[in-house]
C-alpha cells in the first residue's frame, strides 16, 4: 500500500498512526472499516484521541488529521457506533472546544456541529443529491388513486413498472438496514440478522413468483410469465439488480419450461438477453459490468456480493507473523476488504423518488412464504 509508506504488514497500532498521518480520506475509511480485525471501537477511537498530542515523522503536530479523521467517522459511520463510543467522542469534542488554541477555534465547531447534526437524527446527505422525481402521468396518478382506496389486489392488476418501484421501496430499506460491521461475521460462517432478512426477501420474491406460475389454468400462467418478464426489465431499468436477478430465477426455472417454449419470438429474444447478462460465467462478469456502469441508487445482488467478501476473508491472512507477542495485520488485505465493503456504501447513496403504496406493499409482504418443498409438490401435481 504505497500511500501508507509501503507498509505489508503492521502492528495495529503502528496502522492506525501510519494511515492519519498520511490524512488519505480513503485510507481512513479502509481503515474504519476493518478496524475491528485489530482491535475494538472503543480502544480504536481511544488510540486515535491519543495521537491528538502526537506529531509525525517531520515533527508537525497531527492535531488537524486527527480530527479530519474523527469527521469522517461521525459523518459516515455514527450509526456504526454503540452508545459508549459515541459519548467518548463527545468528551474528545469537549476537550478540544475547551482548548483555547487555533486548533480549535479551526475544527472544534465542525466535529461540534457533526455531533448535534447526527443526534437529530437527520441522514447526512454526503453524497449530493438524489434522482429527481419525474412527474407522474394523469394515467398514472389515477392508477395511483384506486390502488390507495382498495384492500385487495392480485398480481396482474398491478403493472409491472409500479410492481418493480414498490419491491425496490421495501428492497432498500432491507439493503439499507445491513451495517458495514456485520460484514466481519463471514469468517465465522454467520450471517447477522439484516444480511439474512435482505437474503431472504429476495428469496421470497422468487418463490411468491413461482407459486403464483404454478396455477392451474394455461391462458392465466402465459399472461402470467409475460407480466414476469416486463417485471425483470423494470428492474434493470430501475437499478435493482437483485430484484432482477431474483426474478431471472423465475423466468429460467424449470417449472417454467413450457412457458418459455410457449412465447413469441421477440419474447425468446429477450429472455436470451436476460440469460447473457446473468450467466454465471466468468463470475457474473457481464452483471458486474452492468453493475459498475450504472448510477445510484441501485441495489446489489448479496449472494453475488457475500461471496466476494467471503473469498476476501479466506484468500487472505489477516495476521502475517507474529513476534514478542504483537500480531503483524496483512495492509493489503485492509485496502481490499475496504473497497469492497465501499461498494456496497453505493446503497446508501441517494433515495429512490417513488411514493410507497400501501395495499401493494401489503400485497407483496403478505404473499404466500411458500417453502421450496411445496413448489416442488404443486409442480408435481400440475404434471398430473
Amino acid at each position: 500500500m504505497n500511500d501508507i509508506g509501503e507498509l505489508i504488514a503492521a502492528s495495529p497500532k503502528t496502522l492506525v498512526y501510519k494511515t492519519i498521518e498520511k490524512n488519505n480520506n480513503e485510507h481512513i475509511h479502509f481503515l474504519f472499516l476493518y478496524h475491528r480485525k485489530l482491535m475494538t471501537t472503543f480502544d480504536f477511537i481511544l488510540f486515535i484521541m491519543e495521537l491528538y498530542d502526537k506529531t509525525d515523522s517531520r515533527g508537525t503536530p497531527l492535531q488537524s488529521r486527527v480530527v479530519n479523521c474523527f469527521k469522517i467517522i461521525i459523518r459516515h459511520y455514527h450509526q456504526e457506533l454503540e452508545m459508549d463510543e459515541m459519548l467518548l467522542i463527545e468528551d474528545f469534542v469537549a476537550f478540544i472546544l475547551n482548548q483555547n488554541t487555533d486548533i480549535s477555534k479551526m475544527y472544534g465547531w465542525l466535529l461540534k456541529h457533526a455531533i448535534q447534526f447526527t443526534k437529530k437524527g437527520k441522514r447526512i446527505n454526503i453524497f449530493g443529491n438524489s434522482t429527481p422525481l419525474k412527474k407522474s402521468s394523469k394515467k398514472t396518478k389515477s392508477f395511483r388513486r384506486s390502488l390507495r382506496s382498495s384492500k385487495y389486489y392480485g398480481i396482474m392488476d398491478v403493472p409491472a413498472l409500479e410492481l418493480a418501484r414498490q419491491i425496490t421501496l421495501l428492497h432498500y430499506k432491507y439493503q439499507a438496514a445491513i451495517l458495514f460491521k456485520e460484514f466481519h461475521s463471514l469468517d465465522d460462517r454467520q450471517l447477522s440478522v439484516n444480511i439474512w432478512l435482505c437474503g431472504d426477501y429476495s428469496d421470497k420474491i422468487s418463490r411468491w413468483l413461482l407459486t403464483l406460475l404454478l396455477i392451474p389454468s394455461p391462458k392465466t400462467r402465459n399472461k402470467l410469465y409475460s407480466h414476469i418478464i416486463r417485471l425483470c426489465f423494470n428492474f434493470l431499468e430501475i437499478r435493482n439488480f437483485a430484484g432482477a436477478l431474483a426474478v431471472f430465477n423465475v423466468i429460467d426455472s424449470i417449472y417454467a419450461t413450457r412457458l418459455k417454449l410457449a412465447v413469441s419470438k421477440s419474447t425468446s429474444k429477450k429472455i436470451k438477453a436476460l440469460k447473457k447478462l446473468f450467466s454465471p460465467e466468468k463470475n457474473f462478469s457481464e452483471l458486474r459490468k452492468e453493475i459498475d456502469q450504472s448510477f445510484t441508487p441501485l441495489i446489489y445482488p448479496l449472494a453475488i456480493y457475500l461471496k466476494d467478501v467471503y473469498h476476501v476473508e479466506e484468500g487472505c491472512e489477516t495476521v502475517l507473523y507474529q513476534k514478542n507477542d504483537i500480531k503483524y495485520y496483512n495492509v493489503t488485505k485492509m485496502e481490499i476488504f475496504g473497497e469492497l465493503i465501499m461498494k456496497f456504501s453505493k446503497v446508501r447513496k441517494g433515495m429512490y423518488p417513488y411514493t410507497p403504496v400501501k395495499s401493494v406493499q401489503n400485497l407483496i409482504l403478505n404473499s404466500p412464504n411458500t417453502t421450496w418443498e411445496e413448489i416442488d409438490f404443486m409442480s408435481d401435481l400440475l404434471k398430473k
